[in-house]
Parts: C-alpha cells; structure tokens; sequence
C-alpha cells in the first residue's frame, strides 16, 4: 500500500521473509514522475505490490530514476526488472555495483575462494556448505543491471523535483550505503546504515577483509552530527530520535567488544566456535551461520586492528595484553 508521508515523499512496504517482515520504498515526486528508493527483493510477491502501483492512478508520469542505497538483495533485487518496466535508469554508488557483480553475484571460482576463506577463520565443512548455500541465494536474488546505470558518490547532491538531497556515505555495513539528507527539511534517508530497533549486520566478508566494524563505528559518529529531525529507515518505521540512535547503536557494539575481549582475557587461547557463544549465546549453525560468523569476525578484527587480539592458529585467536603491544 502506498502510504503519504509527506507532501513530495510516500512510502511503499515491500515484503520480506525476515523480521521486520517487510523494506521501505520511498517514492519522492520528480517533476510529473518518481524517483524511487530502493525496490525490493527479486521475487512474485514484490513485483505484484509494484505492478499494483504501476497499475494506479496515482503512477502518472512514471519512475524516471530508480537510486538503490546499496545492493542487497532486499533493496537491488527488483532493480533490473522494475528499470525494464518503466524505462528508469538506475542510480548507485560504483562501489556497489562492483560488489553486486563480483561479490554477491560472484565468478565460476567463488565457492573455492569462499570456502578458503571460511576456513581460514576456522569454520567446519558443514559450516562451509551453509555458506555456500546462503551465497547461492544471494546470487539468485540479485539479478545484474542491464539497462542504463548511473554511478552517484557522497558529496554529491541530487536533485529532485528541483529539491536538493546531499548524499552521505554509510560504511561498514556494506561497501558504500548511500543516505539521502535533506538539508533544509531536516529529513534523512537512510538506507539500512541506521535502523530503530534493529541492529545493522556488520561482518567481515571474502574479498572484504580489512576493519568494517571501525569502518561503521566511525560512519556513526559523522552521521549523528547531520541536522536531521526525521529518519527514513529501510526497515521500521520513520524515527526523529536519530542522533541518539546512533549513540545506541556504538554502545550495542562496545558492549560486545567489551564481552569478547572479556572472554579472551579468561580463556587465554580460545576457539572460534567458543567465541560465538561467547558473544551471541548460541553456536553459529545452519543457514545463518554466515551472518553470525561475519558478525563475530568483524568483531574479532575490531579488536585486532586496536591490537587487543590476535589470531594464533586457524581455529583459535587470543588476547593482546596492553603490555605486548609495541
């Protein structure tokens, strides 16, 4: 259902099977058309919620500009499909779109590199082909762009409906997840870089090593000082506490930091199955074996990167007492 939130801004709930059970299009008037938001997983039940927008009265001019906020395939999925629908072209940070192709729809050589990498970070046979699995659905669930694309980047500010919207880079969560901010109006789109309720996954990915958790730590805290009085998040409902939901979010995170390093500390050397209890309370099995694990490695990789923690075997990492580091 398409739902007014403002005079040049509605919303359109797509579902999903995950909890909170749905992501949120955001449509903004461009000119006679639209510029759409994000648009939804690759599936029947999403492109039936479009078809019945296209379908309305309310459609008029059309989707001229379709802006993804990143590529997961919550939010990409659709993309191609609605873009051949109403002739839009796609607008995304180039970050992205190299993820999409290399990453989440990947190369012939991928399941090898993926189980490589898995299992430098310790992880069973079983716990590889859950990976595997996880991946295969991704693929299938993020069609490539096929029609015209253009690349957008933070800094730059996009105009629609002759209104301006500076775009904000969000980091950590995903290569780049671009945020709408409406300077003058004091309203941000925020993509899935800050959500109410919900904590963003943040996970150390094959060919994205590095520290992401730093990388979203620090993105929080250039984020909290925007001008923003209303929050557009992909999931949940619009928020006006977004300055404080940032601060909630890093203390979530040091929190766990705190947790894990406190684990280290007791166990001396300890495995990498026994650091998922330590942190989440349960094994990371199944088909979420890979988004917990992500989680826990990106921790894992925040405290190396301050030099609290180091890896010692496949299997095993340690602590870094103060006193060790040079």
């Amino acid at each position: 259902m398409l739902e007014q939130l403002a005079s040049d801004l509605w919303r359109l709930r797509l579902p999903v099977r995950f909890a909170p059970g749905h992501i949120n299009s955001y449509l903004l008037r461009d000119g006679e058309g639209w510029l759409a938001v994000d648009c939804g997983k690759h599936d029947e039940a999403t492109r039936q919620v479009w078809q019945g927008f296209l379908d309305s009265p309310q459609y008029g001019a059309g989707i001229q500009r379709i802006f993804l906020t990143h590529t997961h395939p919550d939010h990409s999925g659709s993309a191609d499909w609605l873009a051949a629908q109403t002739g839009a072209r796609v607008l995304l940070a180039e970050a992205e779109h190299r993820l999409m192709e290399d990453f989440w729809r990947g190369s012939a050589t991928q399941p090898q590199a993926l189980m490589a990498f898995f299992a430098e970070w310790g992880a069973t046979e079983l716990q590889q082909q859950a990976v595997l699995a996880f991946m295969s659905g991704f693929r299938a669930g993020n069609p490539s762009l096929t029609g015209p694309v253009q690349y957008v980047a933070p800094g730059e500010v996009l105009t629609v409906n002759g209104h301006a919207w500076h775009l904000q880079a969000g980091l950590g969560h995903t290569a780049c997840n671009l945020l709408l901010h409406d300077r003058a109006g004091k309203r941000l789109i925020t993509g899935d870089q800050v959500l109410p309720g919900i904590y963003p996954n943040v996970s150390v990915w094959h060919g994205l090593e590095g520290d992401p958790l730093g990388d979203y730590l620090g993105s929080l805290v250039s984020l909290a000082a925007l001008d923003v009085e209303e929050a557009f998040p992909a999931h949940g409902d619009v928020f006006t506490d977004f300055a404080a939901r940032c601060v909630q979010i890093r203390r979530h995170h040091d929190t766990r930091l705190r947790r894990l390093r406190r684990h280290l500390d007791e166990a001396g050397t300890a495995p990498v199955a026994a650091l998922n209890d330590a942190v989440f309370g349960r094994a990371a099995e199944g088909p979420m074996f890979m988004l917990m694990a992500g989680q826990l490695y990106a921790l894992l990789a925040r405290l190396r990167a301050q030099g609290l923690a180091e890896q010692v075997t496949r299997e095993s990492w340690r602590a870094v007492s103060t006193s060790e580091i040079s």
